[in-house]
């Protein structure tokens, strides 16, 4: 498996939701030059103490059992197969020194890349993925990552590929203007608006703004501002 790939199956598999094209680059160029190996990875990633997303979805107060169900989900959307075999995974993460949370993560992703159906659903969720850093820029993916513990099959993964097309076209119509065409100064202040040079394409255009338009704009000589 490529490193880009399997630090994509580590955000499915950790967190439960897709990394930021700046998180696959940071790792898999940890990954690449051999500063980092997977399991350093996944360590950073459950670091409670200085990683506030683990801290927030894996908090010191949380069961083991709870942590492995949590991974079982975000991986293969289902939790373990039988409580006996929860009890045995929690058991050897909780007394085995040499078995951390982040060895049964990998063996988790190995296993589901192994076998036809859970690899199936990983790469589900990989397209989905794979969408979302195509089609959202890269300074606006942070915080906007889809959820992936839902995407389980086609549909799901339909579903929230359609659900990116609209945070997509919301982001392509949401601008600052910081110019407002040729009614701007070096001395006009940045107005909130849709920027027509950008993002339309039409002779007649409404600009729509959430604050007053300064002053300054309505000063420029030979131009003027109609409001409403």
């Amino acid at each position: 498996m490529e490193n880009r790939q399997l630090v994509i199956d580590l955000f499915v598999g950790v967190y439960g939701r897709s990394p930021t094209q700046v998180g696959i680059d940071f790792f898999t160029e940890k990954l690449n030059s051999k500063e980092w190996s997977p399991i350093d990875i996944v360590d950073f990633m459950l670091d409670t103490k200085n990683n506030p997303e683990a801290e927030i979805r894996f908090p010191n107060n949380m069961q083991t059992t709870e942590k492995i169900e949590t991974i079982f989900h975000n991986i293969l959307g289902r939790g373990t197969a039988t409580k006996k075999g929860l009890e045995f995974w929690a058991n050897r993460v909780d007394n085995d020194k040499d078995y951390s949370m982040s060895n049964l993560i990998l063996d988790i992703l190995n296993s589901a890349r192994e076998h036809k159906d859970d690899a199936k659903t990983l790469d589900i969720k990989s397209s989905v993925v794979k969408y979302f850093l195509d089609n959202i820029p890269i300074d606006q993916q942070l915080g906007n990552q889809p959820n992936l513990t839902l995407v389980i099959d086609e549909q799901s993964a339909s579903d929230a590929i359609d659900k990116i097309k609209t945070q997509s076209n919301y982001i392509e119509l949401s601008h600052t203007n910081y110019g407002l065409g040729d009614l701007s100064t070096l001395d006009s202040q940045g107005v909130s608006s849709i920027d027509s040079t950008h993002h339309w394409d039409r002779k007649e255009l409404t600009y729509s703004f959430n604050q007053s338009i300064p002053d300054s704009y309505y000063n420029y000589p030979q131009e003027s501002l109609t409001t409403n």
